[in-house]
């Protein structure tokens, strides 16, 4: 048998793993969910062609103590895993400084949160609505080798589109 555990959010949780009877394994990882969006439509929740919002971080604090913990997360959501069924998440998202002006956080907070025991991930969805119209775009060029005389080289270019328009 072979089973890979990664922590890449680098927040302390804990995973069960079960062995069953019909030697088939059980992996309880409850937790919660923190998805940000770009709502296109303003209804609140995640169609097809929404695609996740990556221009701010999540924040979270436990039972209350007044202690956050932000995290930025270049994919648009974040996960905090606990089996711990008494501890309470106050949940947020904050847009970048530089981005508060193009953006709203249509449901900015969740209060109060509790992983149920033996449940599975809850999503909580934090949907962005866009202010005005507005165009950036990315482009970055990467030698893939140092250019030498008589042998062949390469750029990888990469353009990324940072605003809100196709």
């Amino acid at each position: 048998y072979l089973l890979i555990v990664t922590n890449y959010s680098g927040i302390a949780g804990s995973i069960t793993i079960t062995d069953t009877s019909n030697s088939q394994g059980g992996l309880n990882c409850a937790g919660i969910r923190m998805n940000a969006f770009l709502d296109l439509n303003n209804n609140g929740s995640q169609q097809m062609g929404e695609s996740n919002f990556q221009l701010g971080s999540f924040e979270y604090v436990e039972n209350n103590n007044g202690i956050s913990n932000e995290v930025s997360s270049s994919s648009g959501f974040c996960n905090v895993y606990n089996q711990n069924s008494t501890t309470t998440y106050d949940l947020s998202y904050h847009v970048n400084p530089e981005y508060q002006s193009l953006y709203t956080v249509t449901i900015p907070s969740y209060n109060d949160i509790v992983v149920p025991a033996g449940g599975s991930t809850q999503t909580f969805n934090f949907p962005i609505v866009a202010n005005q119209v507005y165009n950036d775009l990315s482009v970055v060029i990467v030698p893939l080798n140092s250019p030498r005389p008589g042998l062949l080289w390469g750029n990888k270019i990469i353009f990324t589109n940072k605003g809100n328009q196709s």
